[in-house]
């Protein structure tokens, strides 16, 4: 299991994360689904510094965490490049 990782340019800076980055983070049960991950957040042009971690981020007085499973994120399942 790992975390795809990235910071989301769109939601940082207001609402909940007012002052704050947020770092949307993605739960991964297998290489392939952090594969999968990755290539369709590098198309997001909201995305950026997209990495991977062993261990879940926690939130900071600079950042707040969104976590979700690779289930909850259907529409991010697909293969862009085609596999």
């Amino acid at each position: 299991m790992g975390y795809v990782c990235m910071t989301d340019k769109a939601m940082s800076g207001w609402g909940p994360c007012r002052d704050k980055l947020n770092l949307y983070v993605i739960q991964c049960d297998t290489e392939d689904q952090m594969v999968r991950i990755e290539r369709t957040a590098r198309l997001r042009r909201e995305m950026v510094k997209i990495h991977r971690r062993d261990r879940c981020p926690r939130n900071t007085s600079a950042r707040l965490v969104t976590l979700k499973t690779f289930d909850q994120v259907p529409g991010w399942h697909a293969d862009p490049v085609g596999g």
